[in-house]
């Protein structure tokens, strides 16, 4: 029987984490990846302000993906609005958009 020296750590060497993932992590669809597929607009929209709305409004159950669908329909149509109301400002010789803009904008969708 052969003796293998042991590594031994040095003082510097910081001690390195496992990693603990549960299984149910890893086949979870609420990772970070799997949610921006499926809800583009979460870095300017988040789900919980819209969903105390809804509740606050009487609606006391509701489902994510409900609230999700609200919120890629609203952030749509800021687009829409922003590029029409853009198109209105450079009309105008600004690079400002104001409130006349939005509001022209709104009228013409």
């Amino acid at each position: 029987m052969t003796n293998v020296p042991s590594k031994k750590k040095s003082v510097n060497e910081a001690p390195t984490k496992k990693k603990h993932v549960t299984k149910d992590r890893e086949k979870s669809h609420t990772t970070r990846a799997y949610s921006r597929l499926i809800y583009p607009y979460s870095d300017y929209m988040k789900w919980s302000p819209i969903r105390r709305m809804m509740k606050d409004n009487g609606a006391d159950i509701v489902a994510r993906d409900a609230v999700i669908d609200i919120i890629q329909w609203t952030c749509s149509n800021a687009e829409l609005i922003t590029k029409t109301a853009l198109r209105l400002a450079k009309h105008a010789k600004r690079k400002k958009i104001n409130r006349e803009d939005i509001l022209l904008a709104i009228k013409y969708i």
